[in-house]
């Protein structure tokens, strides 16, 4: 038996890969910032846990301090905010793959508790309990050797005629990479290879020049240059421990409520690193045929560009500097002093490109120049002089030369500029010079810096610095940006003098000192002034959504709190904008910005005294109103809604915008004044707003309470009741329209808790598939199918044949048939009477997939139903290209039938009875309700009848008693 981890396999090769070290803070800051959100799973005694800890790069290591290390150590410390387990990591001796194969065999023996990294399958599904949720994923990728520099990450435009080495064990992956390279639009050849080494070897050789690998099993001396076909990995436990399983369901669903992104970030730290930058021959060439280049920067900018003592420094120098040194370009520097001189050179053609511009300058709206990546993230605030603060406006263009614009504030008492906080932090060093100047913390704006390209400029020279640009890592970045940003900061005469007037004039005159004593006065009452602006940027940095300047989060629940404390009748309302992330990529983030500032703008206007609202992300916003009933807040809704949308469209420039809404009345919901529970109600209306596609606010009421629990109770208990069989068998008869007998049936499935009531299909079957439990379900099916037909068989009974319904992720599978057959044999049943139902939908994807399927099945004795034929996707054409062997046409045809007898849906119907029975297929009429139906499909030829007219489901006792009872052994 093999077992597959991802990345390795028991009985395969040990592969390393690279990893970053560093410090995961996030779930501190979380709960710093927002200590209303989370519920404590703190328990009463703590609960030891043994985890299987194999040596893995990346994922499972000990540091050279002897700590335990990696994406599972950093993922469980997550976890244990809401599991408090005391965790003891298992280690066993050997290499990897004897590692692997010990912990896996102690998984099973109930030695250790947990096992991650694994893959989630039938087969492993059999031996393990796996939770609900993934906690990681790996990809798919094509790697190059590191030095081979004909192909650039993600260059696809210049990946034509590559040759890929692969080989008959990575068929599936094979066929990702097909799918991958049809997708970017790039041509490859297969090179097929004997074994994986033989694999390596082709791409070592020279007889391939990449190869298909997952990403956390690198080869050394390999890149990626491409990743594709994202795989979930899990945590596996010991099967029977459903206790420990259902504590890892809940502390993980709640992890991933609170830190969405994660995986994401423990992926990036540990598995995705920036690699070297790599340029190919070609393009140095192309970059020579540049010639030399005139590159403009700015001066009065530091710490990113500035001139001393007559040279240009600085850190966006250097990283333009770095990128010339590596790619061999020519360029010869232009200073200039303001966004304007550059605005004129650039629009005469005097410069090709602008080393240090900054995202939110006046640069962005000429048409002959476009931007890079941005390579440095930052922010800008507004500084004025101190003599009438914040009386300016709100959109005050960015100034790129800091040191210039300070001086005009220290010259102009009502002057303001939209300056970098880091230049502006650089230049308030300077003693005294500038301690007119305060800084304005309700205006921050996030901008970047990039490099602005003019048409000047033919070619791909873009890709070229994108590249370069997404190779430079955030430590070496930092690193160029502190050694600037200490740089010692230099004074004029002017300002020498300024910076030591108090020394020059207390060394004159007993009068000067008592000046000077009075100059350390005010600078007392001048740091006090600045400590009380510091104090309130972080009162309003703790209050404040930073980007549309409503309430955050936190704030909300706490004045919502304090109204549950007083039982305040309140209604929540969370309102959410439909495809904002269409809007994003289409409009640009500014312009979804400029939406998010108007609803926030409408919202506040349309408050009341005692009413307050917040923005807690992205576009959802949280308002608690006082109205006293549904008509009352339903018009105001939708007033405030009209007019959201009317703004909302007017910026977008005519592109609709619609909202859906939830609400839940806090007095009368089933929780009342429960904070918490009531804020979960109206999340719950907002999502089933969301799936309704309602125009008006969704009420949170009863049935949608007890739907939500129905919900929460098939998840918690769904795999449980597989386990209890509290699934029971249920059967349709079939009847046999030539011989007037019963002799098939379909089996039905109905969820029988030992706790409540029946559970019927339509209130789980969905949930079930959205979760991927069907598959287990149509094969625990199967095997209750064959313990009844052998339990009839050993009364002396007759077997007939009983169709079941099958998923499509369970038929598609590999080992489908081989799982049959299990299950059959081991009932000693033939398969034969096993009849499989699958829906049209499922057969018109993928016809020659499923083609194959079916001659497996056929070979093996199986039988293969085409069910619900006519509800969605019919085509009578593509019947033919299918080894079906009955085909069961849904209740719809019938109806229509029995309505309009002499309508053309008859013939319609009765032409798919005559072409199946030309075709050899069988036909199973469904819906027989009455004897006027069976007399109409009578008239036709058609093999069976199934409907409530023959028998409704019954359990199976009840179908054997009603039907074959005298058959029964005496």
């Amino acid at each position: 038996m093999t077992v597959q981890f991802h990345g390795f396999e028991i009985s395969g090769r040990l592969r390393k890969k690279r990893r970053y070290i560093s410090a995961c803070i996030f779930a501190v800051l979380i709960a710093l910032l927002f200590p209303f959100g989370f519920t404590s799973y703190a328990a009463t005694e703590t609960q030891v846990v043994k985890v299987g800890f194999p040596i893995q790069a990346g994922n499972s290591y000990i540091d050279e301090n002897g700590n335990y290390c990696g994406y599972l150590v950093d993922y469980l410390n997550q976890l244990d905010m809401f599991t408090h387990w005391d965790i003891q990591f298992v280690q066993v001796d050997g290499d990897l793959d004897t590692q692997l194969s010990t912990l896996m065999y102690m998984l099973m023996d109930g030695e250790i508790d947990i096992m991650g990294t694994m893959n989630r399958n039938i087969q492993l599904e059999g031996l393990f309990l796996y939770p609900n949720y993934s906690y990681g994923t790996t990809y798919t990728t094509l790697a190059v050797l590191d030095d081979d520099l004909r192909w650039i990450e993600e260059d696809y435009s210049h990946w034509d005629n590559i040759r890929v080495a692969t080989y008959p064990g990575y068929e599936g992956r094979t066929q990702e990479f097909e799918y991958f390279a049809h997708a970017n639009n790039f041509s490859y050849t297969l090179v097929e290879c004997a074994s994986y080494d033989d694999m390596v070897s082709a791409v070592m050789n020279g007889r391939a020049d990449a190869l298909i690998q997952v990403d956390i099993s690198l080869e050394d001396n390999f890149r990626i240059i491409g990743r594709f076909s994202p795989t979930p990995y899990y945590f596996a436990l010991t099967k029977g421990n459903t206790a420990l399983l259902q504590q890892l369901d809940t502390a993980m669903r709640s992890l991933n409520n609170s830190q969405p992104n994660l995986q994401m970030e423990l992926y990036n730290l540990h598995f995705r690193h920036k690699g070297s930058f790599q340029i190919s021959q070609e393009h140095r060439d192309y970059i020579r045929s540049l010639g030399t280049l005139k590159v403009l920067f700015f001066d009065g900018n530091a710490p990113y560009q500035y001139v001393k003592d007559g040279q240009l420094e600085g850190f966006a120098v250097e990283y333009w500097k770095n990128f010339a040194d590596q790619t061999g370009l020519q360029y010869e520097t232009v200073i200039a002093d303001t966004y304007q001189d550059a605005f004129t050179l650039v629009e005469n053609g005097e410069v090709d490109l602008v080393a240090g511009a900054a995202t939110n300058s006046t640069l962005s709206s000429l048409d002959n120049i476009h931007f890079s990546l941005p390579y440095y993230n930052s922010f800008s605030v507004t500084a004025c002089s101190n003599q009438k603060p914040h009386e300016h406006s709100k959109d005050l263009p960015f100034m790129t030369n800091t040191e210039a614009a300070l001086n005009e504030i220290r010259h102009t008492h009502d002057y303001a500029a939209q300056l970098d906080y880091y230049s502006l932090s650089f230049y308030l060093r300077k003693k005294d010079v500038y301690d007119g100047v305060i800084v304005d913390w309700s205006n921050i704006k996030n901008f970047s810096y990039a490099f602005g390209i003019t048409n000047n400029i033919p070619g791909n020279f873009e890709s070229i610095l994108n590249q370069y640009i997404s190779s430079v890592s955030e430590e070496t970045m930092q690193t160029m940006l502190y050694r600037y940003s200490g740089e010692t900061v230099e004074y004029t005469p002017g300002e020498w003098i300024i910076a030591n007037r108090v020394l020059i004039i207390c060394t004159f005159a007993v009068f000067i000192t008592l000046m000077g004593a009075m100059g350390i006065l005010l600078r007392n009452r001048r740091l006090k002034y600045q400590n009380l602006l510091a104090e309130n940027r972080l009162l309003q940095l703790s209050m404040y959504d930073a980007m549309t300047g409503a309430y955050n989060e936190p704030q909300f629940l706490k004045l919502f709190n304090v109204c549950c404390g007083n039982r305040e009748d309140l209604v929540l309302v969370a309102l959410n904008i439909h495809g904002f992330k269409y809007i994003n990529g289409t409009y640009g983030t500014k312009r979804a910005d400029e939406v998010l500032c108007a609803v926030k703008d409408i919202l506040e206007s349309e408050t009341r005294d005692g009413e307050f609202f917040c923005r807690p992300s992205a576009d959802l916003f949280y308002l608690a109103l006082r109205e006293k009933n549904v008509d009352l807040l339903l018009s105001r809704t939708n007033q405030i809604f009209s007019k959201i949308i009317k703004a909302g469209t007017a910026i977008l420039e005519g592109h609709p915008l619609s909202l859906y809404s939830g609400a839940v009345f806090v007095g009368s919901s089933p929780s009342p004044y429960n904070c918490s529970a009531n804020i979960n109600y109206m999340m719950t209306a907002l999502a089933q707003a969301k799936q309704v596609n309602s125009s008006e606010v969704y009420i949170f009421n009863q049935p949608l309470h007890q739907t939500v629990q129905l919900r929460y109770y098939i998840e918690t208990h769904m795999h449980s009741a597989l386990e209890q069989k509290e699934y029971l068998l249920y059967l349709q008869p079939k009847m046999n329209l030539q011989t007037g007998q019963i002799d098939g049936a379909e089996a039905l499935v109905r969820w029988k808790p030992a706790d409540r009531e029946m559970i019927y299909p339509g209130q789980f079957i969905s949930f079930f598939e959205e979760k991927g439990f069907c598959a287990q379900l149509d094969l625990y099916m199967i095997d209750k199918v064959c313990e009844t037909l052998r339990s009839w068989i050993d009364a002396g009974i007759p077997p007939i044949a009983i169709s079941v319904n099958q998923t499509r992720s369970l038929f598609m599978r590999e080992d489908y048939v081989d799982r049959l057959l299990e299950i059959t044999n081991r009932h000693r049943i033939s398969p034969q009477y096993i009849v499989l139902e699958i829906l049209e939908g499922l057969v018109f994807k993928n016809i020659d997939a499923v083609n194959k399927t079916i001659q497996k099945l056929n070979q093996a004795g199986f039988h293969v139903s085409m069910d619900d034929f006519g509800c969605g996707y019919s085509s009578l054409n593509t019947l033919g290209k299918l080894d079906l062997d009955e085909l069961k046409l849904d209740r719809t045809f019938l109806m229509d039938v029995v309505n309009d007898p002499a309508g053309p849906q008859a013939e319609v119907m009765a032409s798919v009875f005559t072409l199946a029975k030309k075709l050899g297929i069988k036909t199973v009429a469904e819906g027989v309700e009455t004897k006027a139906c069976e007399d109409i499909i009578r008239t036709m030829p058609c093999d069976y009848g199934q409907g409530y007219f023959y028998g409704k489901p019954m359990p199976a006792e009840d179908f054997l008693q009603k039907f074959f009872a005298s058959m029964k052994k005496e």
